[in-house]
Protein backbone atom coordinates (compact mmCIF):
# COMPACT_ATOMS: atom_id res chain seq x y z
CA UNK A 1 0.00 0.00 0.00
CA UNK A 2 2.85 2.16 0.31
CA UNK A 3 3.53 5.32 2.30
CA UNK A 4 1.12 6.70 0.94
CA UNK A 5 -2.46 5.35 0.98
CA UNK A 6 -4.78 4.76 -1.80
CA UNK A 7 -8.18 5.40 -0.34
CA UNK A 8 -9.74 3.21 -3.24
CA UNK A 9 -7.51 0.22 -2.44
CA UNK A 10 -9.82 -2.56 -2.00
CA UNK A 11 -12.76 -0.88 -3.32
CA UNK A 12 -13.73 -3.55 -5.55
CA UNK A 13 -13.19 -6.63 -2.81
CA UNK A 14 -16.13 -9.02 -2.83
CA UNK A 15 -18.54 -8.32 0.03
CA UNK A 16 -17.81 -10.86 2.93
CA UNK A 17 -20.10 -13.75 2.95
CA UNK A 18 -21.22 -14.97 6.20
CA UNK A 19 -23.32 -18.12 7.37
CA UNK A 20 -27.30 -17.62 7.02
CA UNK A 21 -29.29 -18.61 10.05
CA UNK A 22 -30.21 -21.75 7.75
CA UNK A 23 -26.61 -22.31 7.63
CA UNK A 24 -26.19 -22.44 11.73
CA UNK A 25 -29.57 -24.28 12.32
CA UNK A 26 -27.80 -26.92 9.87
CA UNK A 27 -24.70 -27.36 11.73
CA UNK A 28 -26.34 -27.70 14.98
CA UNK A 29 -28.82 -30.55 12.95
CA UNK A 30 -25.07 -31.83 12.01
CA UNK A 31 -23.79 -31.79 15.78
CA UNK A 32 -26.91 -33.41 16.52
CA UNK A 33 -26.92 -36.19 14.48
CA UNK A 34 -23.32 -37.05 15.11
CA UNK A 35 -22.80 -36.53 19.22
CA UNK A 36 -19.67 -38.20 19.25
CA UNK A 37 -18.22 -36.55 16.27
CA UNK A 38 -14.93 -34.11 16.90
CA UNK A 39 -15.32 -30.52 15.59
CA UNK A 40 -12.52 -31.47 12.16
CA UNK A 41 -15.11 -33.62 11.26
CA UNK A 42 -17.71 -31.61 11.36
CA UNK A 43 -15.68 -28.92 9.74
CA UNK A 44 -15.28 -31.03 7.17
CA UNK A 45 -19.17 -31.72 6.05
CA UNK A 46 -19.30 -28.08 6.63
CA UNK A 47 -17.45 -27.52 4.11
CA UNK A 48 -19.08 -30.00 1.85
CA UNK A 49 -22.23 -27.85 2.12
CA UNK A 50 -20.61 -25.01 1.86
CA UNK A 51 -22.11 -23.93 5.01
CA UNK A 52 -19.36 -21.62 6.47
CA UNK A 53 -19.69 -19.32 3.84
CA UNK A 54 -16.35 -16.97 3.78
CA UNK A 55 -15.29 -17.64 7.30
CA UNK A 56 -14.01 -21.44 6.00
CA UNK A 57 -10.43 -20.62 6.24
CA UNK A 58 -10.47 -19.70 9.71
CA UNK A 59 -11.68 -22.62 10.98
CA UNK A 60 -9.64 -25.22 8.26
CA UNK A 61 -8.64 -28.86 9.78
CA UNK A 62 -6.62 -29.40 7.45
CA UNK A 63 -3.95 -26.30 7.86
CA UNK A 64 -1.37 -26.14 10.91
CA UNK A 65 -0.37 -22.30 11.09
CA UNK A 66 -2.61 -20.13 12.27
CA UNK A 67 -1.17 -17.31 9.67
CA UNK A 68 -3.04 -19.55 6.54
CA UNK A 69 -6.63 -19.93 8.75
CA UNK A 70 -7.45 -16.34 7.31
CA UNK A 71 -9.87 -14.69 5.22
CA UNK A 72 -8.20 -12.77 2.68
CA UNK A 73 -9.58 -9.90 -0.16
CA UNK A 74 -12.89 -9.26 1.26
CA UNK A 75 -14.98 -5.86 1.68
CA UNK A 76 -16.36 -5.73 5.84
CA UNK A 77 -18.79 -3.59 6.04
CA UNK A 78 -19.99 -4.25 9.43
CA UNK A 79 -17.19 -5.58 12.05
CA UNK A 80 -19.97 -6.23 14.81
CA UNK A 81 -21.57 -8.97 12.49
CA UNK A 82 -18.98 -10.20 11.25
CA UNK A 83 -17.39 -11.24 14.89
CA UNK A 84 -21.04 -12.21 16.30
CA UNK A 85 -21.73 -14.52 13.67
CA UNK A 86 -17.73 -15.66 13.94
CA UNK A 87 -19.05 -16.53 17.60
CA UNK A 88 -22.66 -18.07 16.67
CA UNK A 89 -20.50 -20.02 14.23
CA UNK A 90 -17.79 -21.59 16.94
CA UNK A 91 -20.44 -22.50 19.00
CA UNK A 92 -22.67 -24.49 16.58
CA UNK A 93 -19.18 -26.61 15.91
CA UNK A 94 -18.87 -27.33 19.12
CA UNK A 95 -15.79 -25.29 20.33
CA UNK A 96 -17.97 -23.26 23.11
CA UNK A 97 -17.76 -26.57 24.93
CA UNK A 98 -14.87 -26.68 27.60
CA UNK A 99 -13.98 -30.42 26.97
CA UNK A 100 -12.87 -29.35 22.89
CA UNK A 101 -10.31 -27.15 22.16
CA UNK A 102 -10.20 -23.59 21.95
CA UNK A 103 -12.09 -21.81 18.73
CA UNK A 104 -9.60 -20.08 16.60
CA UNK A 105 -9.12 -15.91 15.97
CA UNK A 106 -11.46 -14.19 13.28
CA UNK A 107 -8.32 -13.17 11.10
CA UNK A 108 -8.63 -11.18 8.56
CA UNK A 109 -5.59 -10.57 5.74
CA UNK A 110 -5.48 -7.73 3.33
CA UNK A 111 -9.15 -6.84 3.80
CA UNK A 112 -10.66 -3.67 3.49
CA UNK A 113 -13.12 -2.58 6.39
CA UNK A 114 -15.60 -0.13 6.06
CA UNK A 115 -17.67 -0.87 9.30
CA UNK A 116 -19.61 2.28 9.65
CA UNK A 117 -21.86 0.58 12.31
CA UNK A 118 -20.38 0.93 16.08
CA UNK A 119 -19.20 -2.06 17.72
CA UNK A 120 -20.31 -2.54 20.59
CA UNK A 121 -18.37 -6.06 21.46
CA UNK A 122 -16.08 -8.51 20.11
CA UNK A 123 -16.84 -11.82 21.68
CA UNK A 124 -14.19 -13.19 19.87
CA UNK A 125 -10.31 -13.04 19.44
CA UNK A 126 -9.05 -10.53 16.80
CA UNK A 127 -6.04 -10.03 14.37
CA UNK A 128 -6.03 -7.72 11.51
CA UNK A 129 -3.44 -8.08 8.84
CA UNK A 130 -2.30 -5.74 6.32
CA UNK A 131 -5.85 -4.13 5.82
CA UNK A 132 -6.91 -0.84 5.27
CA UNK A 133 -9.47 0.50 7.39
CA UNK A 134 -11.46 3.72 5.69
CA UNK A 135 -13.73 4.38 7.40
CA UNK A 136 -13.72 6.07 11.03
CA UNK A 137 -13.15 3.08 13.61
CA UNK A 138 -16.00 2.87 16.20
CA UNK A 139 -15.57 1.34 19.15
CA UNK A 140 -16.29 3.86 21.68
CA UNK A 141 -17.84 1.85 24.71
CA UNK A 142 -17.00 -1.53 22.88
CA UNK A 143 -16.07 -5.14 25.40
CA UNK A 144 -13.71 -6.91 23.25
CA UNK A 145 -13.39 -10.22 25.61
CA UNK A 146 -10.29 -11.95 23.46
CA UNK A 147 -6.72 -10.41 22.76
CA UNK A 148 -6.71 -8.05 19.77
CA UNK A 149 -3.94 -7.46 17.54
CA UNK A 150 -3.68 -5.33 14.38
CA UNK A 151 -0.60 -5.84 12.35
CA UNK A 152 0.40 -3.13 9.34
CA UNK A 153 -3.25 -1.55 9.39
CA UNK A 154 -3.77 1.46 8.20
CA UNK A 155 -6.17 4.16 10.02
CA UNK A 156 -7.20 6.71 7.03
CA UNK A 157 -9.67 8.02 9.69
CA UNK A 158 -10.32 8.30 13.47
CA UNK A 159 -9.67 4.75 15.58
CA UNK A 160 -12.24 5.28 18.23
CA UNK A 161 -11.72 2.99 21.14
CA UNK A 162 -12.78 5.55 24.08
CA UNK A 163 -14.48 3.99 27.21
CA UNK A 164 -13.57 0.53 25.57
CA UNK A 165 -12.78 -2.39 27.80
CA UNK A 166 -10.00 -4.91 26.74
CA UNK A 167 -9.94 -8.17 28.99
CA UNK A 168 -6.84 -9.57 26.90
CA UNK A 169 -3.58 -8.39 25.49
CA UNK A 170 -3.61 -5.65 22.68
CA UNK A 171 -1.12 -4.78 20.15
CA UNK A 172 -0.34 -2.89 17.28
CA UNK A 173 2.64 -3.63 15.28
CA UNK A 174 3.77 -1.70 12.22
CA UNK A 175 0.29 0.15 11.49
CA UNK A 176 -0.54 3.59 10.88
CA UNK A 177 -3.13 5.89 12.39
CA UNK A 178 -3.53 9.01 10.24
CA UNK A 179 -6.29 10.32 11.98
CA UNK A 180 -6.66 10.85 15.58
CA UNK A 181 -6.12 7.39 17.96
CA UNK A 182 -8.83 7.79 20.83
CA UNK A 183 -8.00 5.44 24.17
CA UNK A 184 -9.21 7.99 26.96
CA UNK A 185 -10.87 6.33 29.73
CA UNK A 186 -10.35 2.55 28.64
CA UNK A 187 -9.79 -0.36 30.86
CA UNK A 188 -6.75 -2.57 29.77
CA UNK A 189 -6.78 -5.53 31.41
CA UNK A 190 -2.86 -6.65 29.88
CA UNK A 191 -0.30 -5.17 28.23
CA UNK A 192 -0.64 -2.55 25.56
CA UNK A 193 1.96 -2.59 23.23
CA UNK A 194 2.43 -0.15 19.99
CA UNK A 195 5.08 -1.87 18.06
CA UNK A 196 6.47 0.09 15.48
CA UNK A 197 3.78 2.43 14.85
CA UNK A 198 3.37 5.67 13.29
CA UNK A 199 1.22 8.70 14.52
CA UNK A 200 0.26 11.17 12.43
CA UNK A 201 -2.38 13.07 14.71
CA UNK A 202 -3.17 12.87 18.68
CA UNK A 203 -2.86 9.69 20.40
CA UNK A 204 -4.91 10.54 23.27
CA UNK A 205 -4.73 8.16 26.83
CA UNK A 206 -6.54 10.75 28.88
CA UNK A 207 -7.96 8.47 31.84
CA UNK A 208 -6.89 5.14 31.08
CA UNK A 209 -6.57 2.55 33.17
CA UNK A 210 -3.89 -0.18 32.82
CA UNK A 211 -3.58 -2.90 34.88
CA UNK A 212 -0.60 -3.81 33.37
CA UNK A 213 2.58 -2.18 31.33
CA UNK A 214 2.05 0.58 28.43
CA UNK A 215 5.36 0.37 25.83
CA UNK A 216 5.25 2.76 23.46
CA UNK A 217 9.83 2.33 22.86
CA UNK A 218 9.14 1.56 18.85
CA UNK A 219 6.14 4.06 17.80
CA UNK A 220 6.89 7.02 16.16
CA UNK A 221 5.11 10.35 16.01
CA UNK A 222 5.14 12.64 13.39
CA UNK A 223 5.68 16.19 13.64
CA UNK A 224 1.99 17.19 14.37
CA UNK A 225 1.34 14.30 16.10
CA UNK A 226 1.59 14.64 20.18
CA UNK A 227 0.76 12.20 23.10
CA UNK A 228 -2.00 13.25 26.07
CA UNK A 229 -0.89 10.94 29.20
CA UNK A 230 -3.85 13.10 31.60
CA UNK A 231 -4.90 11.13 34.58
CA UNK A 232 -3.49 8.02 33.12
CA UNK A 233 -3.97 5.43 35.80
CA UNK A 234 -1.91 1.39 36.36
CA UNK A 235 -3.93 0.02 38.67
CA UNK A 236 -5.31 1.88 41.46
CA UNK A 237 -2.84 4.58 41.24
CA UNK A 238 -2.00 7.40 39.44
CA UNK A 239 1.77 6.70 39.72
CA UNK A 240 3.56 5.21 37.09
CA UNK A 241 6.34 3.46 38.89
CA UNK A 242 7.89 2.79 35.84
CA UNK A 243 5.49 0.84 33.76
CA UNK A 244 5.28 3.00 30.84
CA UNK A 245 8.04 2.53 28.46
CA UNK A 246 9.10 5.77 26.10
CA UNK A 247 12.41 6.58 24.90
CA UNK A 248 14.93 9.48 25.15
CA UNK A 249 14.47 10.38 21.35
CA UNK A 250 10.33 10.18 21.19
CA UNK A 251 10.83 12.72 24.40
CA UNK A 252 13.64 14.82 22.61
CA UNK A 253 11.40 16.94 19.71
CA UNK A 254 11.32 20.39 18.74
CA UNK A 255 7.69 20.56 19.51
CA UNK A 256 7.28 18.34 22.68
CA UNK A 257 5.67 14.94 22.39
CA UNK A 258 3.02 15.94 25.65
CA UNK A 259 -0.38 18.03 24.43
CA UNK A 260 -0.02 21.35 25.84
CA UNK A 261 4.08 21.80 25.21
CA UNK A 262 3.83 23.64 21.83
CA UNK A 263 1.45 26.15 20.26
CA UNK A 264 0.55 23.14 17.80
CA UNK A 265 -0.21 20.83 20.02
CA UNK A 266 -2.72 23.25 21.67
CA UNK A 267 -3.81 23.79 18.05
CA UNK A 268 -4.85 20.26 17.81
CA UNK A 269 -6.24 20.30 21.02
CA UNK A 270 -8.46 23.38 20.37
CA UNK A 271 -10.08 22.05 17.36
CA UNK A 272 -10.80 18.72 18.91
CA UNK A 273 -12.38 20.59 21.81
CA UNK A 274 -14.40 23.09 19.77
CA UNK A 275 -15.59 20.24 16.97
CA UNK A 276 -17.13 18.35 20.63
CA UNK A 277 -18.62 21.51 21.73
CA UNK A 278 -22.55 21.77 20.81
CA UNK A 279 -22.36 25.22 20.75
CA UNK A 280 -18.46 26.63 19.79
CA UNK A 281 -17.58 30.26 20.10
CA UNK A 282 -19.00 32.10 17.40
CA UNK A 283 -17.00 35.42 17.43
CA UNK A 284 -13.32 36.31 16.89
CA UNK A 285 -12.87 37.53 20.73
CA UNK A 286 -15.04 34.35 22.07
CA UNK A 287 -12.55 32.52 19.88
CA UNK A 288 -9.80 34.11 21.94
CA UNK A 289 -10.82 33.97 24.98
CA UNK A 290 -11.13 29.82 24.32
CA UNK A 291 -8.03 29.82 22.86
CA UNK A 292 -6.23 31.36 25.60
CA UNK A 293 -8.35 29.42 28.31
CA UNK A 294 -7.53 25.85 26.69
CA UNK A 295 -3.54 27.07 26.57
CA UNK A 296 -3.27 27.45 30.38
CA UNK A 297 -5.51 24.53 31.10
CA UNK A 298 -3.47 22.51 28.68
CA UNK A 299 0.33 24.04 29.68
CA UNK A 300 -0.98 23.09 33.34
CA UNK A 301 -1.99 19.21 32.06
CA UNK A 302 1.25 19.25 30.53
CA UNK A 303 3.28 19.94 33.46
CA UNK A 304 1.71 17.60 35.39
CA UNK A 305 2.39 14.82 33.07
CA UNK A 306 6.04 15.48 32.50
CA UNK A 307 6.12 15.59 36.53
CA UNK A 308 4.79 11.59 36.26
CA UNK A 309 7.08 11.07 33.42
CA UNK A 310 10.28 11.95 35.45
CA UNK A 311 9.21 10.12 38.51
CA UNK A 312 8.53 6.57 35.80
CA UNK A 313 12.22 7.32 34.44
CA UNK A 314 13.71 7.18 37.79
CA UNK A 315 11.92 4.37 38.75
CA UNK A 316 13.45 2.68 35.57
CA UNK A 317 17.07 3.19 36.87
CA UNK A 318 18.45 2.91 33.19
CA UNK A 319 20.87 5.15 31.29
CA UNK A 320 18.07 6.21 28.82
CA UNK A 321 15.54 6.36 31.20
CA UNK A 322 17.85 8.80 33.62
CA UNK A 323 18.19 11.02 30.02
CA UNK A 324 14.58 11.05 29.70
CA UNK A 325 14.09 11.70 33.55
CA UNK A 326 16.16 14.84 33.29
CA UNK A 327 14.38 15.93 29.94
CA UNK A 328 11.18 15.37 31.62
CA UNK A 329 12.22 17.75 34.76
CA UNK A 330 13.63 20.26 32.66
CA UNK A 331 10.01 20.85 30.45
CA UNK A 332 8.32 20.37 33.77
CA UNK A 333 10.06 23.33 35.48
CA UNK A 334 9.54 25.20 32.19
CA UNK A 335 5.88 24.64 31.94
CA UNK A 336 5.70 25.22 35.58
CA UNK A 337 7.18 29.02 34.89
CA UNK A 338 4.92 29.59 32.09
CA UNK A 339 1.95 28.79 33.85
CA UNK A 340 2.91 30.87 36.03
CA UNK A 341 3.77 33.67 34.58
CA UNK A 342 1.07 35.98 34.75
CA UNK A 343 1.50 35.77 39.27
CA UNK A 344 5.29 36.54 38.74
CA UNK A 345 6.70 39.74 38.83
CA UNK A 346 9.08 41.42 36.34
CA UNK A 347 12.07 41.23 38.17
CA UNK A 348 11.33 37.46 39.45
CA UNK A 349 10.07 36.71 35.64
CA UNK A 350 13.21 37.70 34.55
CA UNK A 351 15.10 35.46 37.38
CA UNK A 352 13.71 32.52 36.05
CA UNK A 353 13.69 32.82 32.59
CA UNK A 354 17.14 34.56 31.50
CA UNK A 355 19.29 32.99 34.60
CA UNK A 356 17.40 29.74 35.48
CA UNK A 357 16.21 28.95 32.00
CA UNK A 358 18.93 30.19 29.60
CA UNK A 359 21.59 30.61 31.68
CA UNK A 360 22.07 27.51 34.04
CA UNK A 361 19.23 25.32 32.07
CA UNK A 362 17.64 24.77 35.83
CA UNK A 363 20.70 22.65 36.84
CA UNK A 364 20.49 20.07 34.12
CA UNK A 365 22.31 21.30 31.10
CA UNK A 366 25.95 21.74 31.21
CA UNK A 367 26.30 22.99 27.87
CA UNK A 368 24.68 26.27 28.59
CA UNK A 369 26.55 26.88 32.27
CA UNK A 370 29.74 26.68 30.24
CA UNK A 371 28.31 29.13 27.83
CA UNK A 372 27.33 31.41 30.32
CA UNK A 373 30.39 31.02 31.98
CA UNK A 374 32.62 32.12 28.68
CA UNK A 375 29.95 35.23 27.72
CA UNK A 376 31.19 36.06 31.40
CA UNK A 377 34.52 35.91 30.84
CA UNK A 378 34.12 37.98 27.52
CA UNK A 379 31.37 40.65 29.35
CA UNK A 380 34.66 41.61 31.42
CA UNK A 381 37.32 41.00 29.60
CA UNK A 382 35.90 43.98 27.35
CA UNK A 383 34.70 45.92 30.40
CA UNK A 384 38.00 45.97 31.46
CA UNK A 385 39.52 46.90 27.65
CA UNK A 386 37.23 50.39 27.71
CA UNK A 387 38.94 51.29 30.35
CA UNK A 388 36.73 50.16 33.76
CA UNK A 389 38.92 51.00 36.83
CA UNK A 390 41.66 51.99 35.16
CA UNK A 391 43.36 55.83 34.73
CA UNK A 392 42.08 58.34 32.67
CA UNK A 393 44.71 58.06 30.02
CA UNK A 394 43.91 54.09 29.81
CA UNK A 395 47.21 53.10 30.91
CA UNK A 396 47.99 50.56 33.83
CA UNK A 397 50.60 50.42 36.53
CA UNK A 398 52.72 47.36 35.90
CA UNK A 399 55.58 46.77 38.54
CA UNK A 400 57.45 43.87 40.38
CA UNK A 401 58.37 46.02 43.32
CA UNK A 402 55.43 46.89 45.99
CA UNK A 403 57.36 49.85 47.01
CA UNK A 404 59.01 51.55 44.16
CA UNK A 405 61.42 54.59 45.08
CA UNK A 406 61.59 55.83 41.75
CA UNK A 407 59.88 56.02 38.24
CA UNK A 408 62.51 54.18 37.01
CA UNK A 409 60.86 51.26 38.48
CA UNK A 410 57.46 51.82 36.97
CA UNK A 411 56.94 51.50 33.25
CA UNK A 412 53.32 52.08 31.60
CA UNK A 413 51.29 49.11 30.07
CA UNK A 414 48.86 49.42 27.61
CA UNK A 415 46.24 47.51 28.16
CA UNK A 416 45.30 45.40 25.03
CA UNK A 417 42.47 42.68 24.09
CA UNK A 418 44.26 40.05 24.44
CA UNK A 419 45.49 40.79 28.01
CA UNK A 420 42.06 41.64 29.57
CA UNK A 421 41.09 37.99 28.37
CA UNK A 422 43.88 36.73 30.50
CA UNK A 423 43.10 38.94 33.11
CA UNK A 424 39.68 37.85 33.06
CA UNK A 425 39.88 34.16 32.37
CA UNK A 426 42.30 34.39 35.12
CA UNK A 427 39.60 36.52 37.63
CA UNK A 428 37.21 33.69 36.45
CA UNK A 429 38.92 30.48 37.60
CA UNK A 430 40.46 32.13 40.61
CA UNK A 431 43.66 32.34 39.49
CA UNK A 432 44.16 35.96 40.19
CA UNK A 433 46.27 38.69 38.81
CA UNK A 434 49.78 39.48 40.77
CA UNK A 435 50.77 41.82 37.72
CA UNK A 436 47.85 44.17 37.97
CA UNK A 437 46.88 46.90 40.67
CA UNK A 438 43.21 47.41 39.60
CA UNK A 439 41.68 51.02 40.55
CA UNK A 440 38.76 50.42 43.00
CA UNK A 441 36.60 50.33 40.13
CA UNK A 442 37.83 47.29 38.84
CA UNK A 443 38.50 45.50 42.12
CA UNK A 444 34.99 45.39 42.39
CA UNK A 445 34.61 43.73 38.99
CA UNK A 446 36.79 41.12 39.40
CA UNK A 447 35.27 40.26 42.74
CA UNK A 448 32.07 40.05 40.75
CA UNK A 449 33.67 37.98 38.30
CA UNK A 450 35.45 35.63 40.81
CA UNK A 451 31.87 34.95 42.54
CA UNK A 452 30.15 34.41 39.35
CA UNK A 453 33.34 32.13 38.19
CA UNK A 454 32.48 30.52 41.59
CA UNK A 455 28.94 29.51 40.95
CA UNK A 456 29.26 28.82 37.61
CA UNK A 457 32.21 26.64 38.30
CA UNK A 458 30.18 24.38 41.54
CA UNK A 459 27.28 24.38 38.76
CA UNK A 460 29.15 22.85 35.83
CA UNK A 461 30.42 20.25 37.83
CA UNK A 462 27.17 19.73 39.56
CA UNK A 463 25.36 19.26 36.51
CA UNK A 464 28.35 17.24 34.25
CA UNK A 465 28.77 14.72 37.05
CA UNK A 466 24.86 14.15 37.05
CA UNK A 467 24.92 13.97 33.19
CA UNK A 468 28.34 12.04 32.41
CA UNK A 469 27.97 9.56 35.97
CA UNK A 470 24.46 8.33 34.51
Amino acid sequence: MGDVPDLNWGIDFPRIRLPSIRDLERLRALRTERPEAKPDTLLRLAMEEDLLRDLAECFHPDVDHPDERTVRRVRVVDLAAVAARFADTARALGFSDPAQPAAPELRLWSCRIDSDAPVTRLPVPLCCRSCLWGTPARLTGAAIDGPVQFIGVRFLASAEFANATFADRVRFAHCIFHGPADFANCRFNAELTFDNTQFHHILDLAGTNLQSDLDLRNAAFAAKAFLNLSDLQFGNTKLFGGRLRLTFAQLRRRHGLIVGDSPSSVQTLAERVQASLPEPPATRWQRLVFRLNLKRMARAAARDQYAELAANFEAQRTVDARQSRDLCLYRYRDLRRRTQIRRLSPRRWLWEWLILKWAFGYGLRPVRIAATALIVILAFALAYHTGLGLPADRWAIQTTDPFPVSLAAVEPWPVRLQETLHISAATFIGLGTPTWQPMLAAKIATTLEAALGLVLTLLFALAAFRRFTQ
